[in-house]
């Protein structure tokens, strides 16, 4: 890949469309170019940006949109160029060639080129007729990353476009922390890295009747299972609402599933006592949280208690698409024996979360031989959401690509569709 000849294709075509479009509009005077819609993911593409461009007069008419690039009057002034569709696809080609690892410095190297391009243009167009004296030239990433337009441009155009947002940082910071338990939904960040320290007045907020849910999420999401906490957790999930659901989920977060089985004999309790012990297959392990470890048990010991009302419970929260955990190496033998389990929405559990690609090469050498077993699987859902998981694994999937286009010709209709699928 030919980053410098990428850099230079994008500055001389960034710089024909702007002098092209002070040609068409002589009479408008441009205050920012921004570079936008820049659409990424993971294992897939990493989309050229658009050039967009506002003027003063256009902002004397819609203040509103002064830094809403979606919302200018020319969101796109790039020329249709055959050099950057062409280098676009060399970039799609070098980001998936390999690693997960390896697309994310991909990206990090586009994402500094990129950088490099709207100071080489401020550069250029700093001080032009059709310019006003503070001229900005930035990435407005649809991540939102203030940061970035911050790399973009120097300290003194920040001060004078963006000091509203250090204003608004530095308003949050003076917070006092008492007040972060008046409203902990918009404060959670900051509670969670208070860690032990925010014990005390969490379980005072469980019994605030607006605010108690947050709370005895938040006690879950900081994996601290003292005493105390189980103490207060329980009497909470007592109370009917948001905080009794809340309340039990964190209680199997921390570990106390024995009590949340104790609760199942009590028609009452049945429903939050069973979603609570499910809270281990949902929680969020990759969102910076205290990381769960992988385990069916409980699970697969409600399944055994075969009732209709939690069998049905147990299907409907773990159904496939609901559950967006992601497991760690560590996880990868519980996960591995989910794969043979009697029970369907454990096996379809098991084989979503081992289509993690970014478990890495010696998970895959070790789990994909197991996960293409599933293909086989007497479940037709299952064998669909295999296809899946081994095609997420791109070219370490190769040795069972055979057995997948088997399924072409699979009994069931939409094993077929997505047996095609994969392959398109």
């Amino acid at each position: 890949m030919d980053w410098k000849q990428l850099e230079e294709t994008f500055v001389a075509e960034s710089e024909k469309g702007i002098q092209r479009w002070m040609k068409r509009n002589p009479k408008h005077h441009a205050y920012a170019f921004a570079f936008h819609e820049c659409y990424r993911e993971l294992d897939g593409a990493i989309a050229f940006p658009w050039l967009g461009v506002n003027s003063v007069e256009k902002l004397a008419k819609d203040e509103d949109c002064k830094w809403s690039e979606a919302d200018w009057v020319w969101q796109n002034i790039l020329p249709s160029s055959p050099n950057l569709k062409r280098l676009e696809a060399e970039v799609f080609d070098e980001a998936n060639k390999s690693t997960q690892e390896h697309w994310y410095r991909t990206e990090k190297r586009f994402i500094t080129m990129m950088v490099r391009v709207t100071k080489a243009l401020y550069r250029t167009f700093a001080g032009h007729p059709q310019t006003t004296d503070d001229l900005i030239v930035y990435f407005g990433d649809e991540d939102g990353d203030v940061e970035l337009v911050r790399r973009c441009i120097s300290k003194k155009l920040w001060k004078k476009h963006f000091s509203f947002v250090d204003e608004a940082e530095n308003a949050v910071i003076a917070v006092a922390i008492e007040d972060y338990f008046k409203d902990p939904y918009s404060f959670e960040k900051q509670i969670l890295e208070m860690g032990a320290d925010a014990i005390e007045p969490l379980c005072r907020t469980l019994s605030d009747p607006e605010n108690g849910w947050c709370a005895a999420s938040l006690l879950g999401d900081l994996g601290i299972g003292t005493k105390q906490v189980i103490k207060e957790l329980r009497k909470a999930m007592k109370i009917q609402g948001s905080a009794s659901d809340h309340s039990a989920r964190s209680l199997s977060l921390l570990g106390d599933n024995d009590y949340l089985f104790r609760q199942l004999s009590d028609p009452k309790k049945v429903e939050v006592a069973a979603t609570g012990i499910l809270a281990g297959l949902q929680h969020h392990a990759n969102d910076g949280l205290v990381p769960i470890t992988l385990d069916y048990r409980p699970v697969e010991r409600l399944l055994e208690m075969k009732t209709a009302k939690i069998t049905r419970l147990v299907n409907r929260e773990l159904k496939p698409g609901s559950c967006f955990i992601q497991i760690r190496p560590s996880d990868v033998g519980e996960a591995i024996r989910g794969l043979d389990s009697r029970h369907t929405v454990v096996r379809q559990h098991a084989v979503c979360v081992l289509g993690e690609r970014g478990l890495g090469k010696a998970v895959g050498e070790k789990a994909l031989p197991k996960l293409a077993e599933r293909l086989h699987d007497k479940v037709a859902n299952v064998r669909r959401l295999t296809l899946l998981s081994l095609s997420y694994w791109k070219a370490a999937a190769k040795p069972y690509h055979a057995a997948m286009r088997k399924l072409q010709r699979d009994k069931d209709a939409r094993v077929r569709e997505y047996a095609r699928h994969v392959f398109r």
